[in-house]
């Protein structure tokens, strides 16, 4: 009897050892920051962060991601686990720094969210411009999407929506769509790469900024859903028009 109560302890505690998972249906992935790199995701990823680089500040929904523009980086592996393919919607908060002399010559893109080439949102520091990737299977290169202007030192929301039943992505800032393109029914998701947050190819696209809920979604957010998340950025002062 003790041997079989014992063997019930491990099988409860083995069972107990799984990460919370996300409670939004199509909830891949989300990363708050409120219990430091504490990732929820529908698969037990564990994400790798700079030793240097990355600190915690105020958030719009509590505490954010600081990255200091060094090429410091959040990477979580395992992506091919969460079922990605025909729909993604890729969404956070972002505040940029406005201290973009610091990056010497490093590229005027900075990426703050990437799985490589397969999907990215970066914003182009000369421009302001939020401009994004999107590969799909079969294409010779990726969708590029590119449209309205974030703010440094002012919080947005920008969203990636993959949309493989209509062949289409767009590009979303501040609830309100700036950018599309026609694109292939099938995302490319290349395996034993890394979802890296801040940056992307070393110091090249290095992050400059805070960055808010990160959340990857395996279905296509409604125009109504992105926009109440975008009004959950604070003051009207943050939601400045799109040009």
């Amino acid at each position: 009897m003790r041997t079989l109560l014992l063997m019930l302890s491990l099988l409860s505690a083995s069972a107990c050892s799984h990460a919370p998972r996300p409670a939004s249906p199509g909830l891949a992935l989300q990363l708050d920051f409120e219990g430091g790199f504490e990732i929820l995701s529908a698969a037990d990823l564990v994400g790798t962060p700079a030793p240097e680089g990355l600190t915690f500040t105020s958030g719009v929904e509590g505490r954010a991601l600081c990255v200091d523009g060094s090429g410091a980086s959040l990477a979580i592996p395992g992506l091919e686990q969460l079922g990605l393919g025909r729909e993604l919607t890729l969404e956070f908060f972002v505040r940029p720094d406005d201290r973009s002399q610091d990056r010497g010559n490093r590229s005027a893109l900075q990426s703050m969210v990437s799985h490589s080439d397969d999907f990215t949102l970066a914003l182009d520091t000369q421009s302001g411009q939020l401009q994004a990737r999107v590969a799909t299977q079969g294409a010779a290169e990726p969708a590029q999407l590119g449209g309205g202007k974030l703010v440094p030192g002012v919080w947005h929301h920008v969203a990636l929506v993959f949309d493989g039943g209509r062949a289409r992505a767009s590009l979303v800032l501040d609830g309100v769509e700036v950018s599309s393109a026609e694109v292939g029914s099938q995302l490319r998701l290349q395996p034993g790469l890394d979802l890296v947050v801040g940056t992307w190819f070393k110091q090249n696209q290095a992050f400059l900024g805070a960055l808010d809920s990160v959340r990857l979604w395996t279905r296509v957010l409604s125009p109504a859903e992105l926009s109440r998340r975008a009004q959950l950025v604070p003051g009207p002062a943050a939601r400045p028009p799109n040009g």
